[in-house]
């Protein structure tokens, strides 16, 4: 079973899919630092039996972005 990095932006819906996790999260960074002048991004990790995710966001804009994992059968 292979797993797919799923990039979704607030603006834009999804945004691309990945096979690895780190080209999913330059990826999210760099959308969220492109929608307004800003420099970092914070983020957040959320995770529980069901369900994986990151978010990442500013907190001087209302951009964000989120990565979810999707496993291939």
């Amino acid at each position: 079973m292979s797993k797919v990095y799923i990039v979704s932006g607030s603006e834009d819906d999804i945004v691309g899919v990945y096979s690895s996790k780190k080209k999913a999260r330059v990826v999210a960074i760099n959308y969220v630092i492109a929608a307004h002048s800003i420099h970092s991004t914070d983020i957040v990790v959320l995770s529980d039996a069901y369900k994986w995710s990151e978010q990442f966001y500013a907190t001087t804009t209302q951009c964000r972005a989120e990565i979810i994992i999707e496993r291939l059968r």
